[in-house]
């Protein structure tokens, strides 16, 4: 794709400089690119991601998510090109951003600091409750994973191996998220769904949320329970209690946390790893990816998802216990 012409496309102007490939996530492509009107970054989503029948529907809705929070957080939103915000040119989608000088930082060396201020971030987001057209209310009873199917279809391979060795815990930990998001299910606001630490971007003290594709309803304290797993990371595949503290006492300057269905909660964010290895177990079998490389990056995952997996039920007693202490 000659990004020239996606500039041109865009209504940006002239690119000054050759685009440069930045960190886009797991899923998609990013470049940087500097035009005579300024510098913007350029996603290019993942054509097979596109070639599904909802994916450009569902992303110009969780899009506008985005968009209602600008003002209230600091957000990077999709830049509105003609009345859209996702475009096309020659069969490729893509969007475009204003640039932010910034980058994700990643355990270790994540601070109190940064998870104080996330954690109070994803408070607000949740406390404000919005409603946006386009995004609606999922189905209480989702289709569960049939992962003794998808084990009978693996090849012989090391990251097949360790599925195939994980089924027993996959099926344990998937009826356990089922039965805890049931629960969980009555109550649900719109919110980012991904707000790990590759999709905040820091510059000092100063930070903003990106990546708002996955955007949509959920529970809260099942979303905080998934994200204080990532942010309060020890680096080591433990919790750092230090960190795990900031960002609950952030949270909770935002959300009444004191008859939240914790428990219920922690054992439901273990649904959307298991989503997550799914996804790339199809990828690390071709079945989602374009390119070997695609491929190759689907099996890494793998690997990375079925680490954060093991020692859950470990991370859930000792969150269990630190919130008490809070």
């Amino acid at each position: 794709m000659d990004l020239s012409k996606i500039v041109q496309h865009a209504g940006l102007g002239r690119i000054l400089y050759s685009a440069e490939a930045v960190s886009g996530g797991l899923m998609h492509k990013m470049y940087r690119a500097e035009t005579e009107k300024g510098t913007f970054a350029l996603k290019m989503l993942n054509p097979e991601i596109m070639r599904r029948p909802t994916a450009l529907k569902n992303i110009t809705a969780a899009e506008k998510a985005a968009h209602a929070c600008e003002g209230k957080l600091p957000v990077i939103a999709a830049m509105m090109i003609n009345g859209r915000q996702v475009q096309c040119f020659e069969n490729q989608y893509y969007m475009v951003f204003p640039w932010f000088d910034g980058k994700s930082i990643f355990p270790p060396h994540i601070q109190e600091k940064h998870c104080r201020k996330i954690g109070n971030a994803l408070g607000m987001l949740h406390g404000l409750n919005m409603q946006v057209d386009g995004l609606l209310l999922e189905e209480k009873h989702q289709e569960m994973t049939d992962w003794q199917e998808i084990v009978r279809d693996l090849p012989e391979a090391d990251w097949a191996d360790r599925v195939k060795c994980a089924l027993p815990e996959l099926i344990e930990k998937q009826e356990k998220a089922e039965h805890a998001r049931k629960t969980l299910s009555q109550y649900q606001v719109i919110s980012h769904r991904d707000l790990d630490p590759k999709n905040v971007l820091w510059n000092d003290e100063d930070f903003a949320i990106i990546d708002w594709e996955a955007a949509g309803y959920v529970n809260p304290w099942q979303e905080l329970a998934e994200n204080i797993f990532y942010w309060a990371d020890d680096g080591k595949g433990g919790l750092n209690q230090a960190l795990f503290t900031a960002f609950y006492e952030g949270y909770r300057q935002w959300m009444d946390v004191q008859n939240a269905p914790l428990e219920a909660a922690f054992h439901a964010s273990s649904f959307g790893t298991l989503e997550w290895l799914y996804y790339n177990v199809r990828r690390a079998l071709g079945r989602e990816a374009a390119s070997e490389e695609e491929r190759q990056l689907g099996i890494r995952q793998v690997h990375y998802t079925l680490d954060s997996l093991q020692g859950m039920d470990a991370k859930i007693g000792l969150s269990l216990v630190w919130i008490k202490e809070i």
